[in-house]
């Protein structure tokens, strides 16, 4: 879950260990409200989280907590909704008392292993925990131990009024809204960031073009445009076809996420799961693939791309991968043309393009 804000049964239901989890279950177990705060870095690690989760006692609490712990152990080598859960081992917590554990996962998805370090602990009717998200097999086990410490004294020091600071401002939350509603409400349009038939060449045609009902994400607008007939020029690119895809996040660290996912594994692992983003857009298995990162100027917040070479039985050809963040909207933007004739520069204009699209078409 990568959210800052007020979150329901629902949403906890989503983020916790046991795939059978559901809010009505989690609602017959006590749970009343829960607030979530994530912070991005840019490089070591994926995202830092805390989590506190209110029960209507605290034994309602106690028996959460256990069942986490008890679950994570359950489900040790077993696949949950794509991610293998490859290792759990637990480390002494106990300093910081209300029967904290701390516990450091190591979770096997398509592209990379993603470590967690976890502190969870209890105070009162409350379950609190500190996550650490990393795709380094550096020990984050002492930083969790200390962030889950300066949290339980701000969350003591808030009960006896001692701290009287009021949390940053978060997203409003879009209640019930998906979708184009869900955007529109928080002042983004993404449609109007996608590309218009009066931005693309006479030779292409947009082909599909449609906010995702499906998404994880507050809001996703997919659009995929094709050659009328051969290809279509792109500045002094030729291409054959173009696939964009613009998300909304909860918030600019959700929206950077991939990126600094992308950047912290194996080039070639990035390369084979982009690799997959080609397959799905042009329904052709390549028999061969190569790949280098591109050198990109700034662009949004953080960005990352890569060109690759593809070979395949009905023809060989090259295709551009960027993706970028500007505030909470993530940008996925895949051009692809014959052998040779997709230029980095009409990329990167493309681009700058949309990154304008963005800004324009989001809050002040």
């Amino acid at each position: 879950m990568e959210v800052t804000g007020p979150f329901d049964a629902s949403q906890a239901a989503e983020d916790t260990i046991d795939p059978l989890d559901s809010a009505e279950l989690l609602e017959v177990s006590g749970y009343v409200e829960g607030y979530a705060s994530s912070y991005s870095h840019r490089q070591d690690l994926f995202f830092v989280q805390s989590i506190i989760s209110v029960f209507d006692s605290a034994r309602s609490a106690r028996s959460f907590m256990t069942k986490e712990l008890q679950d994570l152990r359950r489900y040790q080598g077993q696949d949950i909704e794509g991610a293998v859960l490859r290792s759990v081992a637990e480390f002494d917590a106990s300093a910081l008392g209300g029967g904290a554990s701390g516990v450091r996962v190591t979770a096997g998805l398509t592209f990379a292993d993603i470590i967690v370090t976890s502190v969870i602990w209890l105070h009162e009717t409350a379950v609190l925990s500190v996550d650490v998200i990393s795709v380094e097999q550096a020990d984050y086990n002492p930083a969790a131990l200390r962030l889950a410490q300066r949290m339980d004294a701000r969350v003591k020091g808030i009960i006896s009024g001692q701290v009287t600071a009021t949390p940053s401002p978060t997203a409003p939350p879009a209640g019930n809204l998906k979708g184009r509603e869900a955007a529109i409400s928080q002042g983004y349009d993404l449609q109007a960031m996608s590309l218009s038939r009066l931005d693309i060449s006479i030779a292409a045609i947009i082909t599909s073009q449609g906010y995702d009902e499906l998404t994880e994400s507050v809001a996703t607008y997919n659009e995929e445009i094709a050659a009328r007939a051969l290809t279509f020029d792109s500045g002094t690119s030729e291409l054959v076809a173009i696939s964009l895809t613009i998300s909304l996040e909860a918030t600019p660290a959700g929206a950077r996420s991939t990126i600094t996912l992308a950047k912290g594994v194996n080039p070639a692992i990035f390369s084979q799961a982009m690799g997959e983003v080609f397959t799905q857009m042009s329904g052709i298995e390549p028999d061969e693939l190569t790949s280098q990162i591109m050198q990109l100027p700034p662009l949004g917040d953080d960005s990352i791309g890569l060109a690759m070479n593809v070979k395949t039985a009905s023809g060989n050809f090259d295709a551009h991968v960027v993706v970028f963040s500007r505030g909470r909207v993530m940008v996925q933007i895949v051009l692809v043309g014959p052998e040779g004739e997709v230029k980095s520069e009409d990329t990167i204009n493309l681009v700058k393009f949309v990154e304008e699209k963005v800004v324009k078409n989001s809050p002040a």
